[in-house]
């Protein structure tokens, strides 16, 4: 709804203005940690992969510290898989591949890698 929005009034103004995105990651100790987990694919069939469990909440819109606006999303992740992640340079950047990843299917948005 919010992209929508944000989408409608860029379009009115100018298709070369980009919408800014601020994604928040934050920690949970109630979601699970990753497991392997087995799913149906398209086809029907059992495939087995690892399930990694977050948390996306509804966007928002916002003003940065120049006062435009933009859209914060919230994205928790469990807190000992978190930390994991963080503490090597390779482990934030898939994280934070992952996570635009994530949040781009979810909202069917294009983010910047």
């Amino acid at each position: 709804e919010i992209f929508e929005e944000i989408r409608e009034s860029q379009n009115e103004v100018s298709s070369a203005i980009q919408i800014k995105y601020l994604i928040n990651v934050c920690s949970c100790d109630l979601l699970e940690e990753p497991a392997m987990k087995k799913k149906l694919d398209e086809n029907g069939i059992e495939r087995e992969g690892m399930n990694i469990p977050v948390s996306i909440d509804q966007p928002r819109r916002e003003t940065d510290n120049k006062l435009a606006t933009c859209v914060v999303l919230d994205v928790l992740i469990n807190t000992k898989y978190l930390h994991e992640l963080i503490a090597t340079i390779e482990g934030k950047h898939w994280l934070s591949l992952f996570i635009i990843d994530r949040v781009s299917s979810k909202y069917n948005i294009n983010l910047d890698k």
